[in-house]
């Protein structure tokens, strides 16, 4: 690793790359994000719970509760929507 200059990442920066790379594609594809909760939930769990990314792994838990409280689908994609750019422009900013 030295030899080629490469830097050892904690498993929480790992995570917390792949929740970015991961939330950027999915708002540059327009793929529905309902349908990748449960990976930015899976990178949470591997990561050891690492905060840094916490807001998104729970997303499926706070999806769920939104439905079962009546809450539209139309609606709550739109505030998922905004809570992964949200996500994107702070890690953007660092």
């Amino acid at each position: 690793m030295q030899e080629l200059k490469l830097t050892q990442v904690t498993t929480g920066e790992a995570a917390l790359r792949i929740a970015q790379s991961l939330a950027e594609k999915i708002l540059q594809s327009g793929n529905d994000p309902l349908k990748h909760l449960r990976e930015f939930e899976s990178l949470w769990v591997r990561s050891h719970y690492d905060g840094a990314i916490m807001e998104l792994g729970t997303l499926n838990d706070d999806v769920w509760i939104a439905k079962s409280t009546g809450q539209s689908e139309p609606k709550i994609r739109e505030w998922v929507i905004a809570r992964l750019r949200e996500f994107v422009s702070r890690q953007n900013l660092r």
